[in-house]
C-alpha cells in the first residue's frame, strides 16, 4: 500500500491583484495547516511548477473565478482549468463566492476536483479538502506506475517467449532433417550468408557482379533474362532455398525487369528488388515505386566497392526481416491465445 503524503504546498492562480487581502481567509487556513501558499497569475506557471515539483512533494492547485463570473469569464476559468488538468493526474480546485450550478457542473467537466465557496463553511476544512485531492492524485500516480512495471514484465516476458521459442524451431527443424536423412531448409539456416539474385543479360557485368558478391560473402544465382529467372525462382522455392534480394536489370530482353519482379513475388511475396538501369524515365521509376523496389543502381557503374556495400547491407537486412516474419508467424499460431491475451492486458491496462 502506497504511503499517502501530506499536502505541504498550493499554487494559487489569480490574476486580480490584491488576492492576499481578498482571499485571507484562505491564507489563514492554508498556514493552520502548515499548507504554503504561492501566487502566480498565468495558469501557464503553475503548470511549470507542478512539472519541476521534487516528487516527494504533494501540490496543489486553487484557481479563483472572476468576482460577477459572466459567459466571458466562464471561458477564461474554463480554459485555466483546462490547461492545469492537463498536467497527468493534476485536479484543480476552483475557489469563489457563491458559485452558480452552472459553473461548478462546468468545472468538474472540464477536469476540475472539486469547488470551494469562500463564503460557504467548507472554507474552515479546506485542508481536509486539499488532502483529499491529493490523495486521488497519489493513488493515480502510484496506479501509473504499478501499470508501467506490469506492462514492462508482460513485455520482458514476450521477449523471452520469443527467444526460447526461436531457439526451439531451429532445434526442431535441425531434428526433423535428420531424422529424415536431409539437410535443413537453407532459407531457414541462422548461419547463413544473404542470398543475392541477378538478373543480367550482359554476361560480363553479371560476372562483375558474382565475382564482388561471392568475394564480399554473399551467396549468388545469375540469370540472363527474366523468363529464366521466374522459372528458376520457382525451383529454389520449391527446395527451399533462401533469396533475400534481386538485382534486375530493367532492360531485358523479352521480359522487362518489373515484370520480372512482379512473376517472382508470386513465389516470393516479399521478395525486396533493386532495379539497375543504363538511363531513368517517369515510367521505369513509376512502375519501380509501385512495386515497392528498394532502390536504383545506374549503369555503368562508378563505384563498385559502395555499389557492393550497399547490396550486402540491403541483401543482410532483407534477410533479418524475412527471418523474423518467419519465426513471428509459427510462434504466433503456436501461442495465439497466450498472444491474444496478452494484447487485451495491454488494451487494458493503457491509461491515457
Amino acid at each position: 500500500m502506497t504511503t499517502k503524503l501530506p499536502v505541504t504546498t498550493a499554487i494559487i492562480v489569480a490574476d486580480r491583484p490584491g488576492v492576499e487581502d481578498r482571499l485571507h481567509n484562505l491564507f489563514d487556513q492554508l498556514a493552520q495547516s502548515h499548507i504554503v501558499a504561492t501566487v502566480v497569475q498565468d495558469p501557464d506557471e503553475a503548470t511549470a511548477q507542478l512539472v519541476i515539483t521534487d516528487s516527494k512533494e504533494v501540490q496543489c492547485v486553487l484557481i479563483e473565478a472572476d468576482g460577477t463570473p459572466d459567459n466571458e469569464s466562464y471561458e477564461r476559468i474554463l480554459e485555466r482549468i483546462h490547461t492545469i488538468a492537463a498536467v497527468p493526474d493534476i485536479e484543480p480546485i476552483l475557489i469563489g463566492r457563491s458559485p452558480t450550478p452552472s459553473l461548478v457542473i462546468q468545472t468538474l467537466r472540464a477536469g476540475g476536483g472539486d469547488f470551494i465557496d469562500l463564503d460557504g463553511k467548507e472554507l474552515a476544512d479546506v485542508a481536509r479538502i486539499l488532502q483529499r485531492i491529493a490523495d486521488r492524485y497519489q493513488e493515480r500516480t502510484a496506479l501509473r506506475g504499478h501499470v508501467r512495471g506490469l506492462r514492462t514484465a508482460l513485455e520482458d516476458f514476450l521477449k523471452n517467449l520469443v527467444q526460447t521459442e526461436r531457439r526451439t524451431i531451429d532445434l526442431e527443424r535441425q531434428l526433423a532433417a535428420r531424422q529424415e536423412g536431409t539437410e535443413p531448409l537453407a532459407q531457414f539456416d541462422p548461419d547463413r550468408a544473404p542470398a543475392v539474385l541477378i538478373i543480367e543479360d550482359d554476361r560480363e557485368v553479371a560476372d562483375l557482379l558474382i565475382d564482388e558478391l561471392e568475394q564480399a560473402g554473399l551467396t549468388t544465382f545469375a540469370f540472363v533474362s527474366g523468363e529464366e529467372a521466374v522459372a528458376n525462382v520457382a525451383l529454389l522455392t520449391r527446395r527451399g532455398e533462401a533469396i533475400d534480394l534481386a538485382l534486375v536489370d530493367a532492360r531485358l530482353p523479352g521480359m522487362d525487369g518489373l515484370e520480372a519482379i512482379r512473376r517472382m513475388r508470386e513465389y516470393r511475396p516479399n521478395l525486396a528488388a533493386i532495379l539497375m538501369t543504363g538511363f531513368s524515365s517517369a515510367e521505369t521509376a513509376i512502375g519501380a515505386a509501385d512495386l515497392g523496389v528498394v532502390g536504383y543502381v545506374l549503369k555503368p557503374f562508378d563505384d563498385i566497392p559502395a555499389l557492393i556495400k550497399r547490396i550486402k547491407e540491403r541483401a543482410t537486412q532483407s534477410m533479418n526481416s524475412a527471418r523474423e516474419r518467419h519465426y513471428l508467424t509459427e510462434i504466433k499460431q503456436r501461442h495465439e491465445k497466450i498472444l491474444l491475451r496478452y494484447r487485451k492486458l495491454a488494451a487494458e491496462l493503457h491509461l491515457d
